[in-house]
């Protein structure tokens, strides 16, 4: 009876062990990992595409080691996250609106940040733009490469890793996302958060958000698009 019991018992661990992990993020590419994950902010269900974004999180434990790691998190399961999504992360390491990067139109402006780096965390659809980070070249206008960085990709999430070095060891940065899903004839460029800005103090790990929450937004681009890395119109028809 005892080991009926026992083996039982097992049958049902198993079976548990089975089906959790279609409840936790599924790795499609990169390394899967335990993390620490501080909620920078939560943006409403602006519709349109059903795995838009919901949160951004930056990772604690990560800032310990030297790095800034970011993960937007999506409302729905995404259909092929190595295509169907990708995201640019506006960081502002000056927290000055007076320097840096401010857009090249509506639909890739980081709300009322001055961006001295870009994080592109995927691959930008059109393009050979993939897992840079880029610096903002104030004299002529455009971004200019920097470096590699680390990116995973889940059924649920994207997530972008850069060193504190390649940013240029700031003590706080001034954060916008912009994701951009369903990259076909008609894009959904989601700001994270839609108006104002999130602010992570590196050294103290504090979060302060400027936003107004009542505000939402969600921009359609059918047929065309700009580039969010040259600023240069995508003709998404000649692409597919």
């Amino acid at each position: 009876m005892r080991k009926k019991t026992i083996a039982a018992f097992v049958a049902v661990l198993l079976a548990i062990l089975i089906v959790l992990p279609g409840c936790r993020e599924r790795e499609i590419f990169g390394t899967a990992e335990v993390a620490e994950w501080t909620l920078l902010n939560n943006d409403p269900d602006e519709g349109g595409v059903a795995y838009n974004g919901q949160y951004l999180f930056y990772n604690t434990l990560h800032v310990g080691q030297g790095n800034l790691t970011f993960k937007v998190q999506t409302y729905a399961s995404i259909p092929n996250p190595g295509t169907d999504a990708f995201m640019s992360i506006y960081l502002d390491t000056d927290q000055s609106n007076g320097t840096g990067y401010t857009g090249f139109d509506a639909s890739t402006t980081p709300n009322d940040i001055g961006a001295e780096y870009m994080m592109l965390v995927g691959t930008e659809t059109g393009t050979s733009n993939s897992n840079m980070l880029y610096s903002w070249n104030s004299g002529g206008g455009n971004w200019d490469e920097v470096g590699g960085i680390t990116v995973n990709a889940y059924a649920d999430s994207l997530i972008g890793t850069v060193g504190l070095s390649s940013i240029g060891n700031p003590t706080a940065v001034d954060i916008v996302a912009i994701l951009l899903v369903n990259p076909g004839n008609s894009e959904l460029r989601d700001k994270i958060p839609d108006n104002g800005h999130a602010t992570v103090n590196v050294t103290t790990l504090q979060v302060v958000q400027t936003y107004d929450p009542r505000v939402t937004q969600e921009i359609h681009y059918p047929g065309k698009r700009i580039s969010v890395v040259s600023g240069k119109e995508i003709d998404l028809e000649e692409v597919q």
